[in-house]
């Protein structure tokens, strides 16, 4: 990733300066300075005439003038470039930071999201672990609950069985006695029979 946040130095203006302008004026300065010292001795030794060393003089200003003109004009563009260059560059650091937070932004909501599908899907996952694991243990209870009851049922017709059993034994030893009473009460009845006829034949 890009630097996030520019580091702008700020400019040296001293050595800008110096760099630009200095060497310049400082050559201006000695040439003006030597041409009046030359016409010093020129003049004071009558070499020649004061006008003409006048002339020289205003001369020597005119081209100074003319110079710090033009030289004005040629920093100030030179400055101007530059100042438009700085606005350049600024303007592309700030397009660049602007670039890198949108793609911190992407990352981060990228990130964000295959965190909550992950997330998702893991639960999910648990999810239907856990659900299996109930499912199991809920066929497992069921089938605990069906040999439970499959046991009672069958200890239910074991008994129904023998109560049925028992029931029709004992019907049996009914029906048994009542056909030996029935018996024992033809029997007796006819003994009675006979023992009341003679009787009344007599």
């Amino acid at each position: 990733m890009q630097q996030m946040f520019p580091q702008l130095e700020p400019p040296n203006n001293d050595k800008a300066f110096m760099d630009r302008v200095g060497w310049q004026l400082i050559l201006l300065f000695a040439t003006f300075v030597a041409a009046l010292i030359a016409a010093i001795i020129l003049g004071t030794t009558h070499v020649i005439g004061f006008d003409w060393i006048v002339t020289i003089l205003v001369g020597i200003m005119l081209g100074i003038m003319v110079f710090c003109v033009w030289y004005a004009f040629r920093t100030r563009e030179k400055l101007q470039e530059q100042y438009h260059k700085d606005i350049a560059a600024i303007k592309n650091d700030v397009l660049t930071f602007k670039n890198d937070i949108r793609h911190m932004r992407e990352d981060e909501t990228h990130q964000w999201n295959e965190w909550a599908i992950s997330f998702s899907a893991q639960t999910d996952k648990e999810h239907r672990e856990r659900t299996e694991e109930l499912k199991r243990q809920c066929k497992e209870a069921v089938h605990d609950a069906e040999l439970r009851l499959d046991v009672s049922v069958k200890n239910a017709q074991s008994l129904f069985s023998s109560a049925v059993e028992s029931n029709r034994i004992a019907v049996d030893l009914y029906k048994q006695q009542l056909i030996h009473a029935q018996n024992q009460m033809a029997a007796l009845e006819e003994r009675l029979r006979k023992e009341l006829t003679p009787e009344n034949k007599e």
